[in-house]
């Protein structure tokens, strides 16, 4: 039985309202509209709306290979690979320059020929393996660093890179209600005159009132049945809210009759709401059915009951809340400071020991003038 009046139908709040019924039992939201015909009893459960979405196709994982890592990390990686690049050449060729000007025997032999710097970053950096042909310090610190480094990078990337090839990519299409203005196209849907209905078209502010808006520019939004929203929600354009233990019932329900996962919920579920008995205005009744629910409520037997009845065991078609703590984690710039740090230090010794050899050179060239 509907709660509220329509033209065609008498509500049951109608019934207490002319003292031809003592009691309306449901799961009723409060309402200052409804309080003007009718008391309420305490409330017998206490629930977030949630909003029921569609489960999208897998599609092709093209970004698998990139999301491993974040936009720093590779960033970093970039500016890397040139500084690195950069920094070989100038110690090869100002090595090669201070044995050329000294008259030693090692510049005929040490052209920058042998060491092709570009192969050797690059073939590094792919693991493909790489020879320094250079034997001063400066040179084989300075590629050691990079050697390290690489070494890091490249475990730590593999090691996660496994985990998004295979996770799936179908991601939800909302999170959260503040989601659903932002998605093209996407539509919400309620069954008319229960608790989302009534909630929405009732509440003035927030995202609420845009929702509630869009109920009231189209009514085809607002389902004479829950089975009429469900088949807009396959559709893949709609989303469906209703209070949450109604929600995981359904998605429970479909996932047993079709043997798959055509629904999934929202991570984020919101806005409270509370559900009443309705009594005649004034009942000598309701006193005594506030200390039956209290009493119910205490002794555990009211939350056994909803658990069995709209808490239906999990399901793989429910997307983890907790999913970023849980699932794939990208790699951040955090996780691999030390190796960034190793790259630097590993630079920063190598131009030390190299301005240090070339002291002990000028002193040693200028002692034998």
């Amino acid at each position: 039985m509907l709660v509220d009046d329509f033209p065609n139908q008498r509500g049951g709040i109608s019934y207490l309202r002319q003292g031809e019924a003592d009691l309306h039992l449901g799961a009723m939201v409060g309402t200052s509209e409804r309080f003007k015909d009718a008391d309420f009893s305490s409330p017998w459960i206490s629930r977030p709306f949630s909003i029921l979405i569609p489960i999208p196709n897998s599609s092709t994982n093209i970004g698998a290979l990139i999301q491993p890592m974040s936009t720093e990390v590779w960033i970093c990686i970039g500016l890397s690979i040139p500084t690195v690049m950069l920094s070989l050449f100038a110690l090869s060729n100002h090595i090669f320059a201070l044995n050329k000007g000294m008259g030693s025997k090692q510049s005929k032999n040490n052209s920058s020929s042998n060491f092709n710097v570009t192969d050797y970053v690059l073939t590094v950096l792919l693991s493909q393996g790489a020879y320094c042909a250079r034997k001063q310090l400066s040179i084989r610190l300075a590629a050691a660093a990079w050697c390290l480094g690489c070494f890091v990078l490249v475990q730590a990337y593999s090691s996660t890179l496994i985990s998004f090839i295979t996770s799936p990519n179908n991601k939800p299409i909302i999170n959260s209600v503040y989601d659903i203005p932002n998605v093209p196209g996407l539509k919400i849907t309620v069954t008319r005159n229960f608790g989302a209905d009534v909630i929405l078209q009732q509440t003035n502010f927030s995202i609420y009132k845009k929702l509630g808006d869009s109920l009231r520019e189209d009514p085809s939004l607002r389902c004479n049945t829950t089975a009429i929203c469900l088949d807009k929600v396959r559709t893949g354009n709609f989303v469906f809210i209703d209070p949450n233990p109604s929600i995981q019932k359904i998605i429970a329900t479909d996932r047993e009759k079709t043997g798959t996962c055509q629904f999934s919920m929202a991570s984020e579920s919101f806005c409270h709401s509370h559900v009443y008995f309705f009594l005649q205005k004034k009942s000598p009744y309701t006193e005594t059915i506030n200390r039956g629910i209290l009493r119910m409520q205490e002794t555990g037997l009211l939350g056994k009951w909803l658990e069995l009845t709209f808490n239906p065991k999990p399901t793989e078609c429910l997307w983890k809340k907790n999913k970023k703590n849980t699932g794939n984690h990208r790699i951040t710039l955090k996780n691999l400071t030390s190796a960034f740090a190793l790259l630097i230090f590993g630079i920063s010794v190598s131009f030390i020991v190299f301005v240090i050899e070339l002291i002990c050179r000028l002193y040693t060239f200028n002692s034998s003038r």
